[in-house]
């Protein structure tokens, strides 16, 4: 074995290959962060473009650690764009948009520069290696004994142990870049146009479940059928002041005032009086300890399903123990509770599970069920308004009573927060169901504050050890107590244990 060459390689191998890796995985690092930036400034500009400005735009300013203030930008028609060397330049919209999109292509071309280069460095690594197995006579099948060999003859030192782990990072991250897996905006969605001809009717919803329609008496018989897009839908809207406040009402009788203004039944029960809806939904909600939220919840939801024309119910079921908060096994009681509420009625139909904490911002997103499945949430300004992964079923979900039965419903296992939503999604495919989703300019949510949830450490232990048919877990296998039942002016509140 010729000592000097095995040093020259070595030296070639550490200082020269690795030092050039090295560089070119942060230089991609750095473009690949800039193509987010470019990209998330045209998602922005298009988002502006479709609010009315009139007054101005209320909008929100992370000013670290997820924490945000609300600001307003009186004439938002301009904006400062860095253009490079740390330079600012104030454009309009439209020549904004252009700009990120020249950036976004300059930099993908770039990326596409740095990519070869990488590949060019991983090529001589291998030659390298290759010639080191040369010097030590190995052939090229005893792969594990040439790792001893080379830790004990050419005495490796840690900085190739360095090596290998940068290079085995850099596969790991390029590959999902590559194959589109960051951030899924390639999902199928359902454009406004078509989104009538997916929605599931009254009618229809009792054909599904082989229940005989109640036939409409009295006035309701006179009245005409709502129609599908109601023309006092408003589009994409801002929160306005009094729900982003989050504060618990100190009047007592806030509810009640609602209720009469807005004409709704006790239990949350509403629908149009001058025609006769054309859909209906249950909205289940599950709370512990999130009075604010809900509150704020309860005073957005009712204007934006009365929008909608829907004879709708809210559901909220409330844990009442001191176990891990099982948000999943709540979603099950609030199944039952909403069929036992509605009986034969259309809202106990349709089943919108929904978390408390997220709002709809754009009322063509109509809350009732399609013929597969509805994933809802789908532009979320926490996930900057991103799909994180294709088979995301969390957040707000629409499914018919019988879909939800077919499933099994959730799985009752998952204490503590996360992974009861990938379960729930794989049910479904288990079933052949699949998951249909709006457009996001449609499906846009904001996310009230919150305390973030510590996720349960062994969330996916449970997901691995589930039968993704749920035969045994779930609606069949479900136990609780009922506290109290409370017909609440704005909502069905039912407190539970178990």
């Amino acid at each position: 074995m010729d000592g000097a060459k095995v040093g020259k390689y070595e030296h070639f191998l550490n200082d020269v290959l690795r030092v050039d890796l090295q560089k070119e995985v942060a230089n991609r690092d750095s473009i690949c962060e800039k193509i987010a930036i470019y990209s998330q400034l045209g998602q922005t500009i298009d988002c502006i473009t479709k609010v009315d400005t009139t007054d101005g735009l209320l909008t929100q300013v992370n000013i670290g650690s997820n924490f945000y203030v609300q600001a307003h930008v009186p004439d938002p028609s301009r904006i400062y764009v860095d253009v490079g060397l740390g330079l600012y330049v104030e454009l309009t919209l439209t020549e904004a948009k252009k700009v990120a999109e020249k950036k976004i292509e300059q930099k993908n071309k770039e990326l596409e520069a740095s990519s070869k280069r990488s590949v060019k460095i991983k090529a001589q690594i291998k030659f390298v290696v290759e010639a080191l197995k040369e010097l030590h006579t190995i052939q090229p099948s005893c792969f594990t004994i040439l790792n001893v060999i080379m830790m004990e003859e050419i005495k490796v030192k840690t900085s190739s142990v360095i090596l290998i782990i940068v290079i085995s990072t850099v596969v790991s991250w390029l590959l999902p870049l590559l194959l589109g897996k960051y951030s899924d905006l390639t999902y199928p969605r359902i454009a406004l146009e078509h989104q009538t001809h997916e929605l599931i009717t009254i009618s229809d919803l009792y054909k599904d479940a082989k229940l005989k329609q109640p036939s409409a008496g009295g006035k309701e018989k006179k009245l005409p059928e709502c129609p599908a897009q109601p023309s006092g839908l408003q589009g994409l809207q801002f929160l306005p002041p009094d729900i982003e406040r989050l504060q618990v009402e100190d009047d007592e009788l806030w509810a009640e005032k609602l209720s009469r203004a807005w004409h709704i039944k006790r239990g949350g029960l509403w629908q149009p009086s001058h025609c006769k809806p054309r859909y209906a939904v249950s909205v289940i909600v599950c709370v512990r300890d999130r009075q604010a939220q809900l509150e704020a919840f309860l005073r957005h939801m009712h204007p934006f399903l009365s929008r909608q024309l829907l004879h709708y119910r809210i559901v909220v079921v409330e844990q009442n123990n001191s176990l891990a908060f099982n948000r999943a096994k709540l979603f099950n009681i609030g199944y039952k509770e909403a069929i036992k509420a509605g009986r034969d009625g259309a809202e106990a139909l349709c089943l919108v599970f929904h978390d408390v904490d997220l709002l709809p911002l754009n009322d063509f997103n109509t809350y009732t069920c399609t013929w597969s499945p509805r994933h809802m949430s789908v532009a979320v300004d926490s996930l900057r308004y991103e799909l994180p992964y294709r088979s995301l079923c969390g957040g707000a979900m629409a499914i018919t009573a019988q879909q939800f039965k077919r499933v099994n419903g959730f799985s009752n296992a998952f204490e503590g927060w996360g992974a009861e939503d990938d379960d729930f999604c794989n049910r479904l495919h288990d079933q052949g169901l699949s998951v249909v989703r709006f457009s996001p300019e449609v499906s846009t949510y904001t996310m009230l504050p919150h305390a973030p949830a510590t996720a349960a450490p062994q969330r996916f232990t449970t997901l691995s050890s589930r039968d993704p048919s749920g035969r045994d877990d779930g609606l069949s296998s479900l136990t609780y107590t009922i506290v109290a039942t409370d017909h609440h002016p704005l909502m069905l509140h039912v407190t539970v244990t178990w």
